[in-house]
């Protein structure tokens, strides 16, 4: 029997739209791959952020756009910065064997991240020595800010705009890429149509501005800019956003005490004193995220805490939690993928199979993510995965 080829994609699908398609179809063509393995993030996502549409409804329009195996990024990679959630996701992908990676950059050269991240190999000792530097010099850089000044001194001819999500991270994915024993070969997807926080409408939108347009209920512009499937999703299916969750995150930090707050995961500086000083007073997840925000923490870090918070995520927690192959949905394809590899890492395809503390973590994060929209029905029985 023939051994199937697969090539990888790290997505959110927040929400799927003629982009993401853009993208797979470049990924099958360039890659030559007999299948396209998905890591998708589940119920929350990158930037702190509950997912607009639940992981089942974007796992079912992920398999209608051509993806043939879809595996959750759990809760402690998905909801983190570039370099832990590629890490994850690399991760991931490593253990399902698969064979090649094919990822969007909005960067408009063809800068050749393989040779980037064998360089910042062979240099990695000067970048902690001059990181550690400016971390002294500007403790109150962001982290972005201080990466930027580092390889602008350490690598000048090269362009490394930090500015340009996607373009970050394609360098932390192809760094983790190139850290394995066995490198996937790496494949690049220019962005076109639009840049990531574009706000305006059309054929090839960014997520930005189609989930602008979706909370204005603008349905007819946004035929244009999604797939018909997704448009159907946005239209029928429960929405989530901030808002649900921002009045239990209130609650939490107004009676967390402060020694409680302080085990929060990514909780520095003495944040604790000023979140509970900020939630006296915030009635939106803008106004709370806007009081805190400064050079050195950026939206989405402080959007990321607001869900530490909300979930309780401990520095414990975290470090003692280890990866796995939650299975979401396949097609035929995915399940001879499945069934021909070998994995490095338990495969799941159900909660009972196994009862790691990372996996109870995970049903806590879809119980109140399920809850805040009253889908208590999906959340009390197992999930199996999507097959079509």
């Amino acid at each position: 029997m023939k051994q199937l080829t697969s090539c990888g994609v790290i997505v959110e699908y927040n929400p799927l739209h003629n982009g993401h398609r853009y993208h797979l179809q470049s990924a099958r063509e360039k890659s030559g791959a007999d299948v396209l393995v998905a890591v998708m993030s589940g119920n929350f996502v990158q930037r702190g952020e509950p997912a607009l549409l639940n992981k089942q409804v974007r796992t079912q329009l992920a398999l209608q756009a051509g993806i043939d195996l879809v595996i959750e990024l759990p809760w402690f990679g998905a909801v983190q910065a570039a370099d832990y959630f590629a890490k994850t996701s690399i991760t991931l992908l490593q253990a399902l064997k698969v064979d090649s990676f094919c990822f969007g950059t909005d960067s408009d050269t063809d800068f050749d991240y393989r040779q980037f991240a064998r360089l910042e190999k062979e240099r990695q000792s000067e970048i902690d020595c001059c990181f550690q530097q400016i971390n002294r010099e500007q403790p109150n850089w962001s982290y972005p800010v201080k990466l930027q000044a580092v390889y602008q001194q350490l690598f000048p001819d090269l362009q490394l705009d930090l500015a340009q999500p996607n373009h970050v991270l394609g360098l932390t994915y192809a760094r983790w890429n190139e850290r394995l024993s066995r490198p996937m070969k790496l494949y690049t997807v220019q962005r076109t149509g639009s840049q990531h926080n574009d706000q305006h409408l059309h054929q090839l939108a960014s997520g930005t501005a189609i989930r602008q347009a979706v909370l204005n209920n603008q349905w007819e512009e946004l035929a244009s800019s999604v797939p018909a499937f997704t448009l159907n999703a946005l239209q029928n299916e429960k929405r989530h956003t901030w808002d649900l969750y921002f009045p239990l995150l209130k609650a939490r930090c107004l009676t967390m005490t402060i020694a409680e707050l302080q085990a929060i995961y990514q909780m520095v500086d003495g944040l604790e004193y000023k979140i509970k000083e900020v939630s006296l007073t915030a009635n939106s997840m803008d106004e709370w995220v806007n009081a805190l925000k400064s050079k050195r923490y950026t939206y989405a870090r402080l959007q990321r805490l607001g869900i530490y918070i909300l979930l309780n995520v401990t520095r414990a927690e975290i470090n003692s939690v280890s990866p796995y192959l939650r299975v979401l949905g396949f097609n035929e394809r995915g399940r001879a993928y499945l069934k021909q590899t070998t994995a490095t890492l338990p495969v799941i395809s159900n909660l009972r199979q196994q009862e790691q503390s990372a996996l109870m973590a995970e049903r806590k994060w879809d119980g109140l993510y399920l809850g805040a929209t009253g889908d208590g029905a999906l959340f009390a029985k197992d999930y199996h995965p999507i097959s079509v």
